[in-house]
């Protein structure tokens, strides 16, 4: 439901907690009943009351239509964004899914000496008869160690592997190094 079908049942609720209200107020005698029928004879002789009743029974239709629908659960995909990474092969077309290029990515990045974390984010959409991936890769790298020297093998290993493994020949991989933490030393043993 979008914010505009909040807002009207937002309206909508108030109007009938007031309209609840009033009634509990001529239950309990609170209002002039003789006052309240004559203002009631006075309202339903006007053309005005047939458009406000008109309108509340349209919006009413309205929200329940809006209770019913599926939409603003979750972002609709795109028609030309595939969830997955399409790969050509000699004997046809292989899906593979972003997850797997994600953990491809991030076994890549662990592999390389002085990095201690890396969580990858893949992209894909399509393009011509492939895909188009993006990648991008968040790392965490040992204070010891050189940070463009690190990304470059990474770079190296990633791109052995998307050549190796999925075929693929152009992608795009942005590199961020969110963390530079001290490496980890052998606990030492109290005799």
């Amino acid at each position: 439901m979008g914010f505009f079908n909040r807002f009207l049942l937002f309206l909508y609720a108030l109007l009938v907690a007031l309209a609840s209200l009033g009634a509990i107020a001529l239950c309990l005698n609170v209002l002039p009943v003789p006052m309240i029928q004559n203002e009631l004879k006075f309202l339903l002789s006007r053309w005005e009351t047939i458009a406000a009743a008109a309108f509340l029974f349209l919006w009413s239709v309205h929200m329940m239509g809006a209770s019913f629908s599926r939409s603003g659960e979750s972002k609709p995909k795109k028609k030309d964004e595939p969830e997955a990474v399409l790969v050509k092969t000699a004997n046809g077309e292989v899906r593979v899914l972003t997850g797997a290029v994600c953990a491809l990515i991030e076994k890549c990045a662990m592999g390389v000496f002085g990095v201690r974390e890396a969580r990858a984010k893949v992209h894909s959409t399509a393009e011509g008869e492939g895909s188009l991936v993006e990648a991008a890769l968040d790392v965490a790298v040992d204070d010891d160690q050189n940070v463009g020297t690190v990304s470059d093998y990474i770079r190296g290993e990633v791109d052995r592997n998307m050549k190796q493994v999925l075929g693929l020949e152009t992608y795009k991989l942005a590199i961020s190094v969110t963390e530079i933490a001290r490496p980890e030393t052998a606990a030492r043993r109290v005799r």
